[in-house]
C-alpha cells in the first residue's frame, strides 16, 4: 500500500528513513511538496485525543418545533455543521411537543457510547425543556429487549404457559 502525504517548504512530518521524496531530475516541481509512503499506518486517534476533542466541542441547538442538539469539534462553523451531518460527533432531538427528548446518537462512535458522549447535549436539551416549565421525558431503545422478549415468549409456550 502506498500513500501520498503533503510536505511544505521541504519539511514532512515522516522521517527521512519513512519517506522518499518524489521528483528528482524528471520532476523538481514536487520535490518540495510531495512524499511517498510504503506501508503508512492510518491515523489512529488515543483516548486522550478523543477526551480533548469532546471536551473542546461546541454543541449547538437547532430548529423550532422539533429541535436538533449536536456536537461538532470546536471552531466548526454552526452553519457548516447544520448542512454536513458527517460532522457532528453526536446528536439527538427534541419533539414538537416540546418535551420528549429522543434519537440519541454517537455520529463517531470511535468516541464511546451514547452515555460517554451524549451527556453534554442530554443537559442542553434538559435545560432547554425545563426552561419552558415542562417536565423532560426521554425515549431511548433497549438494545436487546426484543430478543429478551421473543426468549422469554419461546420459553413460556415450550412450558405451557400461554
Amino acid at each position: 500500500m502506498w500513500s501520498v502525504a503533503f510536505a511544505s517548504s521541504g519539511r514532512s512530518w515522516l522521517s527521512s528513513s519513512a519517506a522518499t521524496i518524489i521528483g528528482g531530475a524528471a520532476r523538481p516541481s514536487l520535490v518540495n511538496h510531495y512524499t511517498i509512503v510504503k506501508n503508512a499506518r492510518p491515523f489512529f486517534a488515543s483516548s486522550t485525543d478523543h477526551t480533548t476533542l469532546l471536551s473542546s466541542a461546541d454543541a449547538y441547538c437547532v430548529g423550532t418545533s422539533t429541535r436538533t442538539y449536536f456536537l461538532v469539534p470546536a471552531d466548526t462553523p454552526q452553519d457548516l455543521a447544520e448542512r454536513v451531518d458527517k460532522l457532528h460527533l453526536a446528536r439527538l432531538y427534541v419533539a414538537e411537543d416540546g418535551k420528549t427528548i429522543f434519537g440519541a446518537k454517537v455520529v463517531q462512535r470511535t468516541l464511546g457510547d451514547v452515555t460517554e458522549v451524549c451527556g453534554r447535549l442530554l443537559d442542553m436539551a434538559i435545560k432547554d425543556v425545563k426552561s419552558t416549565g415542562t417536565q423532560p421525558v426521554a425515549v431511548t431503545t433497549l438494545h436487546g429487549l426484543c430478543q429478551w422478549v421473543e426468549d422469554g415468549l419461546c420459553c413460556s409456550n415450550s412450558n405451557g404457559v400461554d
